[in-house]
């Protein structure tokens, strides 16, 4: 859609504990010539990394593989492809940078899309007004 003019995406944000999540999407926005995209990472309280074979929601892998927020093919897609974002220690915090973009967008001019894990959406109904805007996450 964005090739087609149809979108005009303003930001994506990483919705998992994985370091290495936010430079996949780095990968993939530089592939496809969009190096430009603001790219935030979770930052939240909600599966933080741990070393467990079980999420902090009950589900557990059998037979046990590694920690349940590293994806079988992330680590690779960045550590064998460049990108400008490598972890999430390079990246905007995604609370922040959400605020940031709506703060700067019309009202109702903006449609968050979100795969997955709606982490960030939570954190960012949670958030309290900073410098972007007076106005909380839920206003």
């Amino acid at each position: 859609m964005a090739d087609r003019g149809e979108v005009n995406i303003l930001a994506m944000v990483h919705n998992s504990a994985s370091e290495l999540g936010v430079g996949a999407l780095s990968v993939l926005n530089r592939y496809y010539g969009r190096d430009d995209i603001p790219l935030g990472a979770y930052g939240g309280r909600v599966g933080l990394p741990n070393r467990e074979y079980q999420s902090p929601w009950g589900f557990s892998r059998f037979p046990p593989q590694p920690a349940w927020q590293v994806g079988p093919y992330v680590g690779d897609l960045v550590e064998r492809f460049p990108s400008r974002i490598r972890n999430a220690s390079q990246a905007y915090d995604a609370t922040a940078l959400l605020r940031l973009v709506l703060s700067s967008a019309a009202p109702g001019s903006v449609t968050i899309v979100s795969v997955g894990y709606a982490t960030n959406l939570l954190n960012l109904l949670e958030s309290a007004g900073d410098s972007f805007s007076r106005l909380t996450g839920g206003e």
